[in-house]
């Protein structure tokens, strides 16, 4: 007989941070270049940046996050409407 497979466990975080942002790209327009979209999650409270060609696309959106967060040690994780939702260590 064969080896019967255990099913994976599944990871569960509950998330206890109110320090949480998600960013979403923005494509150009008619009248705005490329930018990056950063909510926090809790308080709402939104900041729009142009994008930067310096930087990648994660770091663009890194960017973003740590201005909302008011931190740069950031825990980052993909969402699936194509963004990322990242987190503050501090």
């Amino acid at each position: 007989m064969g080896k019967t497979l255990k099913a994976p466990e599944v990871l569960t975080v509950k998330i206890t941070t109110r320090r949480c942002v998600e960013t979403k790209y923005l494509g150009p327009t008619n009248s705005h270049g490329a930018r990056i979209k950063g909510t926090n999650v809790t308080s709402k409270k939104t900041l729009t940046m142009n994008w930067n060609h310096e930087l990648d696309a994660l770091d663009n959106h890194a960017q973003v996050a740590a201005r909302l967060l008011e931190s740069n040690d950031l825990i980052d994780s993909s969402v699936d409407n194509g963004g990322w939702m990242w987190m503050s260590r501090t």
